[in-house]
């Protein structure tokens, strides 16, 4: 058997239009319990990430958590964020939700 080490980075992204509002929903579990406060969330933070490696380009990040952009949807059984993206098309985001506990949960987007 012949291994062929990869020497590549595939990295997907979401494509959104450059200056729209995106709702970014997501469920957040303890266990078998399903947390539904917006206080289990520490914050949410946008990175600009390198298009074709999905590195970071810097280190400045932006913390977006807003009190009002950032609910329990009941109904939906989700929380859901208003993501307002950048009128830079081509560029590439990571949006990362960060838990109270410290882990996270990540999405990706490139700028049309």
């Amino acid at each position: 058997m012949v291994v062929v080490p990869v020497s590549f980075y595939v990295k997907v992204y979401n494509i959104i239009k450059n200056g729209s509002t995106v709702p970014l929903k997501f469920e957040i579990f303890a266990g078998p319990t399903k947390l539904t406060d917006v206080s289990s969330i520490q914050m949410i933070i946008q990175y600009e990430i390198n298009c074709i490696k999905g590195e970071f380009i810097n280190d400045c990040w932006t913390i977006l958590t807003a009190g009002e952009k950032l609910v329990y949807d009941p109904a939906g059984g989700q929380f859901v964020y208003r993501w307002r993206v950048s009128k830079s098309v081509g560029k590439c985001y990571q949006v990362t939700m960060v838990m109270q506990e410290y882990s996270t949960l990540s999405v990706n987007f490139k700028v049309k």
